[in-house]
């Protein structure tokens, strides 16, 4: 049982951390956070206003704990790093990327986080506008990648409803191959729809966008 001199923020947060961990962003509730807690359910309140700020800080607390790349001065090379990051950061944590997904990031530290993609764009000469569409391009992707990625490694986040290589294949036999004929040339394969080369691949297509426009912009 936490004790009340023992309940902060940090103790909250990783207690929170842990039932999204086990059940999903459904099973969070500020009651059962206070029953694993061993505390009654106002301690809590005492540190968050309520579910939504919890899941504020939380979300927050995850952006904290990703690496921002030292830049380069190559804009290409420097956003290309922190969408890495962003991903790999939100792998480490898969049933919490439902979490950073649902609300938008307006904590200091994901602030910062979009500092450093503007921080990569405007010295090159984009513009404010083209700063700001250019990097939520480059989150809205890394975090879309972790969302479809994340079901695949952990329970709480889906893992049951994997499609593998086979039940895909299953699927398109039972289709008529006369309507399929691009797809039987492409021969899609559901490993590579998110894996390593495909994320690199989505990234250049969209460093090789930001790059179409003119500086400025």
């Amino acid at each position: 049982m936490t004790t009340r001199s023992r309940l902060d923020r940090d103790t909250i947060l990783a207690a929170a951390s842990g039932l999204i961990e086990r059940d999903g962003l459904a099973g969070l509730s500020m009651r059962r956070l206070a029953d694993r807690l061993g505390v009654a359910p106002m301690a809590t309140y005492r540190h968050f206003a309520d579910r939504a700020a919890l899941v504020d800080a939380l979300i927050d607390d995850a952006a904290g704990g990703l690496a921002i790349p030292a830049p380069t001065g190559d804009w290409r090379i420097d956003l290309a790093a922190l969408a890495r990051s962003l991903r790999n950061g939100l792998m480490t944590q898969p049933a919490l990327v439902e979490v950073v997904v649902a609300r938008p990031a307006l904590g200091p530290a994901a602030i910062h986080l979009a500092e450093a993609a503007y921080a990569a764009l405007r010295p090159a000469g984009f513009g404010p506008r083209t700063c700001e569409r250019g990097a939520n391009l480059l989150f809205g992707y890394a975090l879309g990648f972790a969302a479809l990625e994340a079901p695949r490694h952990h329970p709480a986040a889906g893992a049951s409803l994997f499609v593998d290589q086979a039940t895909l294949q299953a699927g398109y036999s039972t289709l008529d191959p006369s309507s399929l004929p691009f797809t039987l040339e492409v021969q899609p394969d559901a490993g590579r729809f998110i894996d390593d080369d495909q994320f690199e691949w989505g990234l250049t297509a969209i460093l090789d966008g930001i790059a179409a426009h003119h500086p400025g912009d």
